[in-house]
């Protein structure tokens, strides 16, 4: 539930239109455990909700841009 929640919650925002991946930081600093890029794509698709982000992440899962978001750290307080 924790995963989805953030997937869905602006962890991930997907811009079918602008071919690009905005990611938490977080993807960056722990891709090697997720299994590398492609994991984290797989992984985001078992919690993203159905619909056009889902569908063009599934289409273009090697060819997307990827984009890392600002870290808040201020959520570490």
């Amino acid at each position: 539930m924790a995963a989805s929640s953030f997937i869905n919650g602006g962890g991930v925002i997907i811009s079918p239109e602008a071919g690009k991946v905005s990611l938490s930081r977080i993807f960056k600093w722990y891709q090697v455990d997720f299994g590398g890029r492609s994991g984290v794509i797989e992984f985001i698709l078992q919690y993203l909700g159905e619909g056009p982000e889902e569908d063009f992440l599934l289409e273009n899962m090697g060819k997307a841009r990827i984009e890392y978001q600002e870290y808040d750290w201020s959520l570490n307080h």
